[in-house]
C-alpha cells in the first residue's frame, strides 16, 4: 500500500515538474517575443557544410540578444549592429567571451561594439553592406559553427526595419 502511495506521489511531482517547465519555456517564448521557428526570431535558415545560418534580425534589443547567444552551442560567429538607442552591450560580455569566436559590425554602432568588444574577441571586422558580412562569415566558418544575425539594435540606419534586415540576410545565405 505504502509503495502504491508513494508511487502516485512520484508521478503527480513529476507531472506537475513538466508542467511547470513548459510553462517557464511558453514564458521566455512570449517575452522574447518568438515562437519556434518565427520569422526572423532564431529562424534557421541554412545548413551549409556544416555551418547553420540563423536570422535572428527581431532581436532589437540586448535582452533580446542575450537570450539568443544562450540558446546557442558551440562556436558563433555573430553579425551585429544597426543604431543604438542606448542598449548596453556590457551586459553581453560573459556570453561573448564563451561563445562567440568573431564578430562582423554591419550598421551604425560598429566602433561601440568594436570598443566593448574589441579586446574579448580576436577577430572583428566592420562592413558596409549584408551581402559582404554574409560572405566574410563564410569565409571565417567551419564546420559546426553558427553565423548568427543577432544584431541587439534597431534596423533603421540601412533597413527599413528588421524585416527587411532579415530578408536581406536570408537573401545573402541563400546566395552563398
Amino acid at each position: 500500500m505504502y509503495n502504491l502511495i508513494a508511487s502516485r506521489k512520484n508521478n503527480l511531482a513529476k507531472a506537475a515538474a513538466e508542467q511547470l517547465i513548459s510553462a517557464r519555456k511558453s514564458s521566455l517564448l512570449a517575452q522574447f517575443g518568438c515562437e519556434e521557428n518565427e520569422a526572423h526570431r532564431m529562424e534557421k535558415v541554412l545548413n551549409f557544410q556544416e555551418v547553420t545560418y540563423i536570422n535572428d534580425s527581431k532581436a532589437t534589443t540586448v535582452n533580446a540578444t542575450f537570450f539568443s547567444l544562450n540558446r546557442l552551442k558551440g562556436d558563433i560567429i555573430w553579425l551585429v549592429g544597426g543604431i543604438n538607442r542606448s542598449a548596453n552591450f556590457h551586459e553581453l560580455l560573459p556570453l561573448v567571451r564563451e561563445k562567440v569566436k568573431a564578430i562582423i559590425c554591419i550598421g551604425n554602432c560598429n566602433d561601440e561594439v568594436i570598443s566593448v568588444f574589441g579586446s574579448v574577441v580576436d577577430i572583428t571586422i566592420e562592413t558596409a553592406t549584408m551581402g559582404e558580412a554574409v560572405q566574410i562569415a563564410k569565409q571565417l566558418s567551419v564546420k559546426k559553427d553558427t553565423v548568427l544575425l543577432s544584431p541587439g539594435s534597431s534596423a533603421f540606419d540601412l533597413y527599413e526595419d528588421y524585416v527587411a534586415r532579415g530578408d536581406a540576410f536570408v537573401k545573402a545565405v541563400r546566395a552563398i
